[in-house]
């Protein structure tokens, strides 16, 4: 429902906040599914997998050839399809997010990291109590811009 323009409208704003809040790659992979196949996208594949191969070293030709070469991905045509796009690249990021943090922990470990000072700006964001708090203030229902009900 959140990847439908008029499915999202009935659903409470706070809902999609917190969906987002805990699939922070959600409308990103969204809009990258719904890019898949198109050709300025393809073009801009190519592009950036030439670009990173000659930052690796690899000789121009060699770049210009494994990026000429590169599969266009297919296009999106159903709602099952979308979905299944946008599950795997959300899970591919989150491994890779995951991934990185790990490295970062490991790095801080060793005593080469820098140590943060203070109160984590966003820790109130994963605290499900402090969500559920804010959702209670917020009405669930809104149309016209007049609350119908509150969950007080």
């Amino acid at each position: 429902m959140l990847v439908d323009p008029v499915l999202v409208s009935w659903v409470p704003e706070w809902v999609v906040e917190q969906y987002e809040r805990w699939n922070p790659y959600f409308r990103r992979c969204v809009k990258d599914a719904l890019d898949h196949g198109l050709p300025q996208f393809e073009e801009w594949r190519r592009r950036t997998l030439r670009e990173l191969l000659l930052r690796q070293g690899d000789p121009e030709d060699e770049a210009e050839r494994r990026a000429s070469r590169l599969r266009p991905r297919r296009r999106v045509w159903t709602n099952a399809r979308l979905l299944t796009v946008v599950r795997r690249d959300m899970e591919r990021l989150e491994e890779k997010a995951a991934a990185e943090k790990a490295r970062g922990d490991a790095a801080g470990a060793d005593g080469s990291g820098s140590e943060e000072s203070g109160e984590d700006s966003s820790s109130d964001d994963d605290d499900p109590e402090a969500g559920a708090a804010r959702a209670r203030r917020r009405p669930c229902i809104a149309i016209l811009g007049r609350p119908l009900a509150t969950m007080a």
